[in-house]
């Protein structure tokens, strides 16, 4: 026989219902169960049987085995840096604000007020970027897709803009401003945040 549950809908107590029953009524994160051996009342996202319906959803709830880390992480991070600077970099030879060295001359470093002008113009592209693609069905940048990764809030769903907004905000402060330094913050974090993903309370986990 199937295991059965209880629905809470509103203050009424209904049911039981199979679980495709449930399934066919669209759970969300915050429906209430309980079982006929138990009065308890629990949210179905904390219930081990329905952890497969919600990632069919695109719900994935940060747990121990999902969590990014570090190297995952930095590889995504390298390929999104590689798809923004060469596309920068291109542009920045044609406006005549970098110069390729020719016929053996020597690297410059551009004049301070050229070189403040590509730092502006590679953080606009980098907040835009990042925070557009998490805010999409992506839920990630290009170089999280194709490492296999998602940002996600502490319910497994996608963040809000202020959320990620905050957590690239931080991240390129700690890229430009800090050396990159704080990035190795989530070495020291039980749940792999570096410390913007701390207080924007989001998360990167893997979707396999």
């Amino acid at each position: 026989m199937d295991k059965e549950y209880y629905l809470l809908d509103g203050d009424e107590r209904t049911g039981p219902f199979t679980y495709r029953e449930l399934v066919q009524k669209g759970m969300d994160v915050h429906t209430q169960l309980s079982t006929p051996l138990s009065d308890k009342w629990q949210y179905a996202s904390e219930m081990p049987e329905f952890i497969e319906y919600f990632k069919s959803q695109g719900i994935f709830f940060p747990t121990g085995d999902n969590l990014a880390n570090f190297g995952i992480k930095a590889g995504a991070f390298i390929i999104d840096f590689l798809l923004l600077s060469i596309p920068l970099d291109i542009l920045f030879v044609k406006m005549g604000w970098m110069h390729i060295p020719q016929n053996g001359e020597l690297f410059e470093m551009p004049p301070q007020s050229e070189m403040l002008q590509l730092q502006l113009c590679f953080s606009v592209v980098f907040l835009i970027y990042n925070t557009t693609l998490e805010l999409s069905g992506l839920k990630g940048s290009l170089g999280k897709k194709m490492c296999r990764l998602i940002v996600v809030d502490i319910d497994g769903q996608k963040l809000s803009f202020i959320q990620a907004l905050g957590r690239n905000l931080g991240a390129l402060f700690s890229l430009i401003i800090l050396s990159g330094l704080p990035f190795l913050t989530m070495l020291f974090n039980e749940h792999r945040q570096n410390w913007y993903d701390s207080l924007a309370k989001t998360y990167v986990v893997k979707t396999n």
